[in-house]
């Protein structure tokens, strides 16, 4: 959620700056996303990792 909401910071300051108001899209380069998704991964990983140790000691 930090992240995104640093991306929408500074997306909404690009806007203001360069006056894009009337845009229907804003000229930000899709790599301002890239952390995002990296966390997001990292934190599906550690779950699907939990789930499967919990499930694994029901199991036995």
């Amino acid at each position: 959620m930090v992240c995104a909401g640093v991306l929408e910071v500074i997306r909404l300051e690009m806007v203001s700056r360069n006056n894009y108001y009337e845009l229907g899209h804003i000229p930000v380069s899709i790599l301002w996303q890239l952390p995002q998704y990296f966390l997001v991964g990292c934190a599906e990983v550690f779950t699907f990792i939990g789930q499967l140790s919990s499930f694994m000691n029901k199991l036995s």
